[in-house]
């Protein structure tokens, strides 16, 4: 018998195999390439069934798309000491259809268990969360950075953070429900928070305001508030552009 014959293209084969695995020679993606980050408001003006009635549906919107594209979905909820006790409960890895080692069968299975421990994850979260006495959304973001500019996912091609709230901060150090929030107050206060270290760096995020309207503000109040967050996040070097800034997930991703 001819060993000699046999081994060449044996050889050859596992070294493919090797060599699809470590590199994937730029066919396949990664189920890292996508991130999105999500953050839930859980003050007590987001407190009602209706709210998480939106959160519900709207997250609906990101799992779908996750199903078809993979990638990976982390998350916490917006308190009033965001630095101190967010611990990023949501983890959920939606994996990309590998086309040589998995079959139809397998990841649609995969994905029903990402789908349903999404949910899981997140029902457990908002029910677990007391109402808020304060939202602290500055904080979170100077989380969501940490968590997207960390580990594994500081390469992502596509970076995602979704903030299910009002974006009124209410805060020891700002409160958006009331005093001016003009373009030179504006200014101000992302000029302190450069200056205190505290401006997240989200550069290459794209980012998406949905789940709930500011009740109680007015018109203008409201249009002053979405111009704050654009600038805001600008300054952080991250994407908020105004068509994606409502009461739902708009354009997304």
């Amino acid at each position: 018998m001819n060993y000699r014959g046999m081994l060449v293209p044996t050889l050859k084969v596992l070294c493919c195999i090797c060599f699809l695995m470590t590199c994937g020679c730029g066919m396949f993606s990664s189920d890292r390439d996508t991130v999105v980050y999500v953050l839930f408001d859980v003050s007590g003006s987001t407190d009602s069934a209706a709210v998480r009635q939106h959160y519900s549906g709207d997250l609906s919107i990101i799992t779908r798309f996750l199903s078809q594209d993979g990638g990976t979905v982390r998350g916490d909820v917006v308190s009033s000491q965001a630095l101190n006790t967010s611990t990023v409960p949501i983890d959920v890895t939606f994996p990309v259809y590998d086309r040589v080692f998995s079959t139809e069968n397998k990841h649609t299975k995969d994905i029903q268990a990402a789908s349903g421990l999404l949910q899981q994850q997140t029902e457990s979260l908002l029910s677990g969360s007391p109402a808020s006495s304060q939202t602290a959304l500055m904080a979170a973001m100077e989380v969501a950075a940490k968590i997207l500019n960390g580990g594994q996912l500081r390469n992502a091609k596509r970076k995602c953070l979704v903030i299910f709230s009002d974006m009124v901060e209410e805060s020891p150090r700002y409160n958006f429900q009331r005093g001016v929030l003009n373009d030179s107050r504006t200014k101000e206060i992302i000029d302190s928070e450069r200056a205190g270290g505290r401006l997240p760096d989200l550069r290459g995020v794209k980012v998406w305001k949905t789940g709930a309207s500011a009740v109680g503000l007015s018109d203008d109040r409201s249009r002053a508030l979405q111009r704050f967050w654009v600038d805001y996040f600008k300054a952080a070097g991250a994407d908020l552009a105004p068509d994606r800034y409502g009461s739902t997930l708009l354009n997304f991703p």
